[in-house]
């Protein structure tokens, strides 16, 4: 059963499956990619780990949810949903594209689909992010599509043995279809 299909120009966002581990591996595994990352998987099996862990409770409060972005049936990045806050109206997203697919606009149209889908399909009312403060591209990315900065928590998160900031950014339901 799928649980999410959103269409764009040029994008399917759709359901993760086990057969699209390897191109995830290939990408997630990146240093580079990885950098701004929590998970950085160091074999397939992890992924398949990650796919089957992350890919069952969709739209139900306090889980993840991953899909994958799919451009001419090729898995190129995939985007996390976190269900979260009062009455399950706010969600957290995360994304990440494959090196090779970055700078086309690739992350801006499914960063857009899956806004107007939680929005318009979901009704949710609001929708944040919460990244690296170094993370220039991914800053430019959520700004170019209205999402405004609301803070940040300095060295609030730990991830691979060190102490991060966390750069938040938030975006209303009224603020997008206005």
């Amino acid at each position: 059963m799928s649980h999410l299909i959103i269409q764009t120009n040029r994008l399917v966002i759709k359901d993760l499956m086990p057969s699209n581990a390897k191109d995830m591996f290939n990408y997630r595994a990146d240093e580079e990619i990885s950098k701004y990352q929590s998970f950085c998987p160091q074999t397939i099996k992890e992924v398949l780990d990650f796919i089957g862990d992350n890919t069952i409770k969709f739209n139900k409060q306090n889980n993840w949810f991953q899909v994958g972005i799919f451009n001419e049936n090729k898995l190129i990045g995939d985007i996390g949903l976190h269900f979260i806050g009062p009455n399950n109206k706010q969600v957290e997203i995360g994304y990440t594209i494959g090196k090779e697919f970055q700078r086309q606009g690739f992350g801006k149209e499914a960063v857009i689909g899956v806004i107007n889908y939680l929005f318009n399909d979901l009704k949710k009312h609001r929708i944040i992010a919460s990244l690296d403060p170094q993370n220039t591209a991914s800053i430019a990315l959520l700004e170019s599509v209205g999402f405004r900065k609301e803070g940040l928590l300095k060295k609030s998160i730990f991830n691979r043995g060190v102490w991060e900031d966390d750069l938040l950014y938030g975006l209303l339901y009224e603020e997008w279809m206005t």
